[in-house]
């Protein structure tokens, strides 16, 4: 989409230019140009290479940003005890932010890890302190 967006681009400027060019039927070619480029600029700027899709489809998201305090109100929920899984479930967070989070917050002594309490599947929790 990213190349068919510039070829329409360039194309409608050029249609846009020989209109000017033109004597009666120049109106009509102007019109025409400008139609093209505008389609041309919308299908180059909707997805642009090397643009995750994520990245995409937060732009029209709000710009709601959990914190700390909101992570700890749900391990308070959770009786204490959270899991990355837990977080993805439970927010908009992938795996990777919810992991990232859950670390700062070990790293900061607001929660522990129990390495004794790790389940067989390998799920470990990250227990919160009130």
């Amino acid at each position: 989409m990213h190349i068919l967006g510039i070829i329409l681009l360039i194309v409608g400027v050029l249609i846009t230019l020989d209109g000017f060019g033109s004597g009666g039927s120049g109106f009509v070619q102007i019109i025409i140009g400008a139609v093209t480029s505008f389609f041309g600029s919308q299908l180059y700027t909707k997805n642009k290479p090397g643009q995750l899709a994520s990245q995409n489809s937060t732009a029209s998201k709000s710009k709601f940003e959990l914190s700390d305090e909101m992570i700890m109100r749900l391990a308070n929920r959770l009786n204490n005890k959270l899991s990355v899984e837990d977080l993805v479930q439970q927010t908009s967070l992938t795996r990777d932010q919810a992991k990232a989070r859950l670390e700062k917050l070990h790293q900061q002594g607001i929660c522990q890890i129990n390495l004794d309490n790790v389940e067989e599947s390998g799920k470990i929790y990250y227990n919160f302190n009130n």
